[in-house]
């Protein structure tokens, strides 16, 4: 069920269609709350809100439909916490609660999703640190946290997630360094760590990430030189490493990279000259 230009709020009498399967009133100018009485479509797999004005918080009661394999409230003004009780909707494949004014923390019941695909939660207001548990969602492809208040360690168990895709979690205030376990994401293509606060080297093991196109790190706090291995990065489009405490010279090994479109190292402290066949995708300024 979909309408363009739909006003009003969403009628909790449509909870007595108990053998519906699809419930979409994405983009429309829907107001109010997420009616409880939802969760009477225990057969409902499709529950799509998304691009509404919808406010208040999210139902507990949707984790009681256990059929439910996409739930898509993005771009809404929805607040308070992530119900733990999600968790009960095992058959959940997307999860698209980004773009709302959501806070608290990422419950750690939900590493029992094990068919989660997509998990979208960023530019929310999220605080505290990423659980572990989410190693344990096993089938996980996207992993989207960027533009919340996110503080501590990037978890090792990422790298049990060899099915991930990319992992964005830019724009938080991680601290740490990059788990070298990341290199067994090996079917990763976009790695966004910009703008937290992670120290540390960069890991060799990155030269493992044969099918990363994207590779963004600038504005944080790492040290060292940058590793001869991402001249391994065979498809490599975008290397973003500006704003770090980086030294040392860029490696020839990055001539390799014919696919590399565009290189930012600047605001680091690196030495030497540009490796050839590198000056017209780099900065001339990058270099002291």
């Amino acid at each position: 069920m979909n309408q363009d230009s739909l006003r009003g709020t969403l009628p909790p009498e449509l909870s007595r269609l108990t053998d519906l399967v699809v419930l979409d009133f994405s983009y429309n100018d829907l107001t109010g709350s997420i009616p409880t009485g939802y969760s009477q479509l225990r057969k409902l797999g499709e529950l799509s809100l998304e691009n509404n004005t919808l406010t208040g918080t999210l139902p507990t009661e949707l984790g009681d439909i256990v059929y439910l394999s996409m739930l898509n409230v993005q771009f809404n003004q929805l607040e308070g916490t992530i119900p733990t009780e999600l968790a009960g909707s095992r058959a959940l494949s997307s999860l698209y609660l980004n773009s709302n004014l959501l806070s608290g923390t990422i419950p750690t019941q939900f590493g029992q999703l094990k068919n989660l695909v997509d998990f979208y939660l960023h530019t929310n207001s999220l605080t505290g640190t990423l659980p572990t548990e989410i190693g344990a969602m096993i089938s996980l492809e996207f992993l989207e946290l960027y533009e919340n208040q996110f503080i501590g360690t990037l978890p090792s168990e990422l790298g049990q997630l060899t099915t991930l895709q990319e992992i964005d979690v830019s724009d938080n205030l991680l601290s740490g360094t990059i788990p070298t376990v990341l290199g067994q994401c090996t079917n990763l293509y976009g790695l966004y760590l910009y703008e937290n606060r992670l120290t540390g080297t960069l890991p060799t093991e990155l030269g493992q990430l044969t099918q990363m196109a994207e590779f963004k790190v600038s504005e944080n706090a790492l040290i060292g030189t940058l590793p001869t291995e991402l001249g391994l990065l065979i498809v490599l489009e975008a290397l973003e490493v500006a704003s770090n405490r980086l030294t040392g010279t860029l490696p020839t090994e990055l001539s390799q990279l014919t696919a590399l479109s565009w290189i930012d190292v600047s605001d680091n402290s690196f030495t030497g000259t540009i490796p050839q066949g590198l000056s017209d995708v780099i900065d001339d300024n990058s270099l002291q």
